[in-house]
């Protein structure tokens, strides 16, 4: 005996297979959303710490540089003009 569905149940099946349809693709769609947003953050986020991490490294390294430079100049113009008192 062949059983055929009723016009109502075709109607509630198609209905919610369309309900689960677009659950499903929203939920997906949130998701890949919500993962490429966090993934272009991090990788924004990474970026930026590199680059201030080399500027402030490289900012100290030339503040501390051209401070040597000083005391040492400013040492050697001292030691000299002494010597030269001296004399």
């Amino acid at each position: 005996m062949h059983c055929r569905q009723s016009a109502p149940a075709v109607v509630v099946t198609r209905f919610a297979a369309d309900v689960i349809a677009t659950v499903i693709t929203r939920f997906a769609t949130h998701m890949l959303t919500t993962v490429i947003t966090r993934l272009t953050a991090h990788v924004i986020a990474m970026v930026v710490a590199r680059f201030a991490a080399n500027m402030i490294t490289m900012v100290i390294a030339g503040l501390t540089a051209h401070m040597i430079a000083m005391v040492i100049t400013g040492l050697t113009t001292s030691v000299i003009a002494m010597i030269i008192t001296r004399l």
